[in-house]
C-alpha cells in the first residue's frame, strides 16, 4: 500500500501542470496576450518545452514534467523577460514584464569607466557604462539604439560589446554605426534596474599611442583606469591615487573630450580569488593582458568593480579626501 501511495504521488508530480501569471509592472495589472515559452535543461542541454499565450487574466498553463528544471521567458513589446522556474508543487509562478518606450528620462548613465591596457604596440581600450533605470518602463529604441559610444577611426570596425541586464547572463551584441561620424550604438533594452554595457576595441600604439575620444552618456563621475606601467598625459584627467590591490591608477575625467598620449606597457593585475576585502571593495579577478585575450570572453570579466561599488565607495572617499586637502 505504501509503495502504491508513493507511486501515485510521484506520478502526480510528474504530470503536474506548470501555471503562472504575467504581471505588467508598469500598469500593475495582469497582462493578456503575452507569448510565454518554456525551456528545460535536458541531457542535450537547453531544450524547448512548449509555448503558450496568456489569457485575458494574464494566466498561462503548461502541461509538462513538473520534476524537471525549467526557464520561463515572456516576449512583450519587443523585449524578452526571463525567470528561472522555482515553483512549489501547485503554486502559480509570476513572470514580470514592463511597457517599452523609446524615451525613458529616468534611465541614465550612472557610471562610465575607460580602462587602457597596452603592450607598447597596441592599445586595448575597454569602456564600461552602467545604466540605472529606476522607472517601471523599459527603455527600447530600435531606430536610434540606446547606449552610444565614440570610437576613434583608427580602431576600424572591429568593436565588441557585451551586455549584462538585470538578472540575466552576459549577452554579446555587435555595435552598429550611427549617422554621426565615429559614433556607434547598441540596440538593447534597458530594463528597470541596472544594465551594464562593456565595449572593447584596439588602437595602434606605435605612432605615439594617442587616445582621442568623447564621452557621450553624461555619467556623473567618469573614471580612467591605468594598470601599473601605463601612463597618460593630457588635459581633462585628475589623479585620484591607486587602487590598493591591483595598484592601478585611477583618474577623474573632468572633460567631455579627451586627447591622451599613452606610454609604457601593462595590464590589470590578477587578484587572487581568496583576496579578502577587509579594507574595502577591490577590483575583481581579471584575465591576462587584454591584447592576448579573446575579446568576447574578456568583456564579461573586465571592469567588474564598477558593479561591486568600487567607484561609489573607494573613489568617492578618495575624491572627498582630495577636495578636503584643496580647501
Amino acid at each position: 500500500m505504501r509503495a502504491l501511495i508513493l507511486f501515485l504521488a510521484a506520478s502526480a508530480m510528474l504530470s503536474a501542470a506548470v501555471t503562472g501569471v504575467v504581471v505588467n509592472k508598469t500598469t500593475g495589472k495582469p497582462q493578456a496576450g503575452v507569448t510565454v515559452t518554456m525551456t528545460k535543461f535536458g541531457a542535450g542541454g537547453m531544450e524547448p518545452a512548449g509555448s503558450t499565450k496568456t489569457g485575458a487574466d494574464g494566466r498561462f498553463t503548461f502541461e509538462t514534467d513538473g520534476g524537471s528544471a525549467h526557464l520561463l521567458q515572456a516576449e512583450y513589446q519587443g523585449v524578452r523577460y526571463s525567470a528561472p522556474m522555482g515553483q512549489a508543487a501547485g503554486a502559480p509562478l509570476e513572470l514580470v514584464v514592463y511597457n517599452s518606450s523609446a524615451r525613458v528620462p529616468e534611465a541614465k548613465a550612472e557610471q562610465h569607466m575607460i580602462m587602457i591596457e597596452t603592450n607598447g604596440e597596441e592599445l586595448v581600450v575597454n569602456e564600461t557604462i552602467v545604466f540605472s533605470n529606476p522607472s517601471q518602463s523599459t527603455w527600447l529604441d530600435p531606430k536610434a539604439g540606446t547606449v552610444k559610444i565614440f570610437v576613434p577611426p583608427a580602431a576600424g570596425e572591429n568593436i565588441m560589446a557585451r551586455v549584462i541586464a538585470p538578472g540575466s547572463m552576459p549577452v554579446d551584441r555587435q555595435p552598429v554605426k550611427t549617422a554621426t561620424a565615429n559614433v556607434w550604438t547598441v540596440d538593447y533594452p534597458v530594463k528597470p534596474g541596472e544594465t551594464r554595457f562593456d565595449f572593447s576595441y584596439k588602437l595602434p600604439a606605435a605612432a605615439g599611442g594617442v587616445l582621442q575620444t568623447k564621452l557621450l552618456n553624461a555619467a556623473a563621475s567618469p573614471k580612467l583606469v591605468l594598470p601599473t606601467g601605463v601612463e597618460a598625459a593630457g588635459e581633462g584627467i585628475v589623479n585620484l591615487g591607486s587602487e590598493p590591490t591591483t595598484k592601478a591608477s585611477v583618474f577623474d575625467i573632468t572633460a567631455k573630450e579627451l586627447k591622451l598620449t599613452i606610454s609604457g606597457s601593462g595590464a590589470l593585475a590578477v587578484v587572487p580569488s581568496n583576496e579578502q576585502e577587509s579594507e574595502g571593495p577591490r577590483i575583481r579577478p581579471i584575465a591576462p593582458p587584454g591584447y592576448e585575450r579573446n575579446w568576447k570572453w574578456m568583456l564579461g570579466l573586465t571592469l567588474a568593480f564598477l558593479t561591486l561599488g568600487f567607484t561609489a565607495h573607494y573613489l568617492k572617499g578618495t575624491a572627498a579626501a582630495i577636495n578636503k586637502r584643496k580647501v
